[in-house]
């Protein structure tokens, strides 16, 4: 009888041991996936860009006649910059299926099509990939290079560390000057502060959202002639951030910045009712607690230092009476915990790595080898009796 019991108790713990190792997969998966801030991709826009050195040296009209995708133009296609006259150095646009195969330009010297000046096609040696291409630039008579340029999406963050009176960010694409600017002309947009927002040790903190954004880089300025490092790649960073003269594009920096500044926003958003003051962390939702705590637990264990270590000026309890103070995020996010009854993964995170999944399986292991051990201290136990 001893023996059986001793057996199951065995079995029982293995269950346990490779049920944890299991949460603890599911928790490798979770810290894995993070909401996607910053995106890039391909609209049906294609970009002739012509040169006052060949086609752009006299007014003139483009047509892009295309097939092989979803769908076709018929000819001669259709038509650059509605059908305007155009000349030199600048980009024009047209509206045309990205999954094209085949595709040619003409330069006419008339709006109604009839007498052409200039061509370029791309199906005579091989077809391209679909969606590989969608801009033009011309650069001889009789030929265009082209190019992928893709739309860039999502927040840009700048922790000024330099204490500029105002921050501005301009854009421009490095290899395609002739782009409108999407920011605008220098200085650019202004960005937008938080200035309750202690992050990365730096008061306040600027967001811009961008959409649709052609350029690939950004330059930080203070509206004059002081400007921040340019490197700020656009077409690779998920999230974009910069938080002083000499660090970059920086992912998970961006992923905590973009955190505290929504959360900032979520409380911001509260209106006074009862006890509970304008902007005041206990009066955001339960709905709203649960949804930050989620995407909290969603995130990395480097985002999550970053974000502990931020603070908001705001107060913690009901009294409408208390004055604001600079409070830590983690306090904050202690308080969302017990408002949405959703737990915090904080202080225990796994990860993929090869040497947190053996400490599991070790940890397991030593689970299985005590069981044994103390079923053995029983059945000794047991033969004493007998």
């Amino acid at each position: 009888m001893a023996s059986r019991k001793l057996i199951a108790t065995v079995i029982v713990t293995f269950l346990s041991a490779t049920s944890f190792i299991g949460v603890g997969s599911q928790l490798v998966d979770s810290q894995s996936s993070k909401p996607a801030e910053a995106s890039s991709s391909i609209n049906d826009t294609a970009y002739l860009e012509i040169s006052s050195s060949y086609w752009g040296g006299a007014s003139a009209y483009y047509t892009l006649h295309y097939w092989g995708g979803d769908s076709s133009s018929s000819w001669p296609g259709v038509s650059f910059n509605n059908n305007e006259s155009a000349s030199g150095s600048k980009v024009l646009t047209a509206t045309w299926d990205t999954s094209s195969t085949h595709l040619i330009i003409v330069r006419w010297g008339d709006a109604a099509h009839t007498a052409e000046w200039n061509r370029w096609s791309y199906y005579d040696a091989n077809a391209f990939t679909p969606n590989s291409i969608n801009y033009f630039a011309n650069d001889s008579w009789s030929n265009c290079t082209s190019y992928l340029v893709k739309e860039k999406s999502g927040d840009i963050y700048f922790s000024n560390a330099n204490n500029w009176s105002d921050v501005f960010a301009y854009s421009y694409h490095s290899s395609h000057p002739y782009l409108t600017k999407g920011l605008g002309v220098f200085p650019g947009t202004a960005m937008n502060l938080s200035s309750d927002i202690t992050f990365d040790s730096v008061s306040g903190l600027y967001r811009l959202t961008v959409s649709h954004l052609l350029d690939d880089t950004i330059i930080f300025n203070n509206g004059n002639f002081e400007t921040a490092s340019l490197n700020i790649d656009l077409e690779t960073d998920s999230v974009y951030y910069k938080t002083d003269y000499v660090s970059t594009g920086d992912a998970v920096r961006g992923a905590a910045a973009n955190f505290v500044y929504d959360l900032n926003t979520t409380r911001l958003a509260v209106s006074a009712s009862g006890d509970i003051k304008d902007a005041s962390i206990c009066g955001i939702s339960t709905l709203d607690a649960t949804s930050i705590c989620q995407n909290y637990n969603a995130l990395s264990a480097e985002a999550k230092g970053y974000i502990n270590a931020s603070s908001i000026y705001t107060y913690t309890n009901q009294s409408s009476t208390s004055a604001d103070t600079n409070i830590s995020v983690s306090s904050i996010m202690s308080q969302l915990s017990l408002m949405s009854g959703v737990g915090l993964l904080s202080r225990i995170t796994f990860t993929n790595s090869l040497s947190d999944n053996y400490s599991i399986l070790l940890t397991s292991i030593i689970c299985v080898l005590g069981t044994l051990a103390l079923g053995g201290f029983y059945l000794l136990k047991k033969k004493k009796a007998n």
